[in-house]
């Protein structure tokens, strides 16, 4: 698991570099991007650097991915008139925690991280319809609960939610837990029953029942029957 073994200051007051043990980011070096917009479309780090700004006020200019020694590190520039005490702790605890999920997860944190904070709600069922043509709306609506309100709650501590399946048929929806969640035997099954109550609470009547499943064993969607 990679992780930020050192923080190395630089010529700028305003720029540290966050050392981590392996070259593992998957970039070309000397990359940097201005905007959290601009990260999210190839770097899921970046990308997730520049949302601290909703808690810092706006406090990250820049995020770079730079060589250093044969290691990769991650290159963050703040605003000149605030501080490194809180935002350089955020953001190693940010690195550290999605360096730590496997590759798909990776994935899915920028993807459903750029859908919930830049597709608009009256805009996200034409969005995910297209994306999963095949789904029944049901589905859909299900889909965005858990994009909009469970997986926020988890994310923090590098968990995702994800739908897998939906059987129209029995009403049952089969939900798989991503990142941290997924390999935490600990809350792991706080944070299935506290899901399952969620959506049993959400949609009286149309799910009747919900079951959670590893990625690897869920099963595909099929059209719905009418």
């Amino acid at each position: 698991m990679a992780k930020v073994i050192d923080i190395v200051p630089t010529p700028s007051d305003d720029a540290l570099w966050f050392v981590l043990d392996t070259n593992t980011i998957g970039t070309n070096p000397n990359v940097h991007w201005t905007s959290g917009e601009l990260a999210k479309k190839s770097s899921y780090v970046a990308g997730q650097i520049f949302d601290l700004n909703k808690k810092h006020g706006d406090a990250v200019l820049q995020v770079g991915v730079v060589k250093h020694d044969k290691a990769d590190a991650i290159a963050v520039t703040k605003k000149s008139d605030t501080s490194w005490d809180a935002l350089v702790r955020d953001v190693a605890r940010t690195i550290n925690i999605l360096l730590s999920l496997p590759a798909n997860a990776r994935m899915l944190v920028n993807y459903t991280e750029y859908e919930r904070h830049n597709i608009p709600d009256e805009k996200m069922v034409e969005h995910l319809t297209a994306k999963h043509p095949t789904e029944p709306v049901e589905a859909i609506t299900l889909r965005i609960y858990l994009m909009k309100v469970i997986e926020p709650t988890i994310v923090g501590d590098g968990g995702r939610v994800d739908l897998a399946w939906f059987d129209f048929a029995t009403k049952k929806a089969y939900i798989t837990l991503l990142g941290g969640c997924a390999s935490c035997t600990t809350h792991r099954p706080i944070t299935e029953e506290n899901i399952r109550n969620k959506v049993a609470q959400k949609f009286p009547g149309l799910i009747d029942a919900v079951e959670f499943v590893s990625q690897k064993s869920a099963p595909k969607f099929t059209p719905r029957v009418v």
